[in-house]
């Protein structure tokens, strides 16, 4: 498999709501008998300040047995309107040994036909915060 020219596809799941302290998970299968390669997760389209005060908002990306199989929690607290937040606008991939701490598979390498799941955690404790959720996967040719 070569990620030089990647089927790069852009899963968003719509307005969530990080500030009602409850959690929410969006499923995807990939392309039928195709392995794939997490490549950035994050929110986008920030409509409310994020703000948590005992626990802040977070975006993982996992399978059905471990929320963070393929993608750690991303803190995405104090993140302003307007406003965007992801893996890799956070962290350089050849630079920064953060980045292996967030995509957390060797290799960021996703089974064919697996149930991924991305994971937000709501805030609590005075908190706020609406954006979507979103994930990039590169797709095997």
């Amino acid at each position: 498999m070569s990620y030089d020219k990647p089927n790069r596809v852009k899963y968003t799941f719509g307005n969530f709501d990080f500030g009602a302290a409850a959690d929410e998970q969006f499923n995807i299968i990939g392309p039928k008998g195709k392995k794939g390669r997490l490549f950035d997760y994050g929110v986008e389209g920030t409509i409310e300040v994020m703000n948590g005060s005992s626990t802040t908002p977070k975006v993982s990306v996992g399978n059905g047995s471990s929320a963070v199989a393929y993608g750690s929690n991303l803190d995405i607290n104090a993140l302003a309107d307007n406003t965007a937040k992801s893996v890799r606008s956070t962290v350089r991939e050849a630079v920064d040994g953060a980045f292996t701490a967030y995509m957390t598979a060797a290799s960021r390498t996703i089974p064919a036909d697996t149930q991924i799941r991305v994971n937000c955690i709501g805030a609590a404790g005075s908190p706020t915060g609406q954006a979507t959720p979103f994930m990039i996967i590169d797709w095997d040719d």
